[in-house]
């Protein structure tokens, strides 16, 4: 369960309208379709945060490539990455954004992941 790196706004914007031919909806429809999600989840992509999860970027530029015939570069937007002090272990890491607090070493044990697929928004999680 790693964290989603926040991508610049207005590459994933190229991407959808490259994918719909310069009309938004036709994009979020077409790359919906491509992945077999709903047109709501790809739109909560750009509305929420510009995150394109790892694992549907690859589909999203074979989308891209079969409609547009070619591939948009994706770029982490930076801005907002900087060194923070994990919430679990206490050691420094590079945090992509604002909400990125627990560094992926942590995430990655089973400790933890058996408390977040137990838990409810408000539980405390044990170190």
């Amino acid at each position: 369960m790693k964290h989603i790196p926040r991508h610049k706004e207005e590459d994933i914007h190229t991407l959808i309208l490259a994918i719909g031919d310069g009309i938004w909806s036709r994009g979020t429809r077409r790359l919906a379709d491509w992945c077999g999600l709903s047109q709501k989840h790809v739109q909560f992509w750009y509305e929420h945060g510009q995150r394109i999860p790892t694992h549907w970027i690859e589909p999203a530029q074979q989308c891209c490539m079969h409609y547009a015939g070619k591939r948009v570069e994706l770029r982490r937007d930076a801005k907002v990455s900087k060194m923070r002090k994990c919430l679990r272990c206490s050691k420094q890491f590079m945090s992509e954004d604002v909400g990125h607090r627990i560094c992926d070493k942590c995430k990655e044990k089973k400790s933890y992941q058996e408390a977040v697929s137990a838990s409810d928004e408000f539980k405390v999680l044990p170190k």
